[in-house]
C-alpha cells in the first residue's frame, strides 16, 4: 500500500526528467518489454483487432 502518494509521483516526475533517452534506446526497452511480455504470455502477438 502507498501511503504517500504525492511524494511517489514528485519522485517519478524528477526521475523522468533526470533520464534522456535516445529514440534507439526507448526503442530497445520498449522491445525488450515486449518480448518479455510475450514470453510471459501476458500479451500475444497476433493483432486483437483481427479477430
Amino acid at each position: 500500500m502507498i501511503r504517500h502518494k504525492r511524494k511517489l509521483g514528485r519522485f517519478y516526475k524528477q526521475l523522468i526528467k533526470k533520464e534522456k533517452f535516445s529514440y534507439r534506446q526507448a526503442l530497445a526497452i520498449y522491445e525488450n518489454l515486449h518480448r518479455e511480455a510475450v514470453f510471459l504470455d501476458v500479451i500475444h502477438l497476433k493483432n486483437m483487432l483481427e479477430e
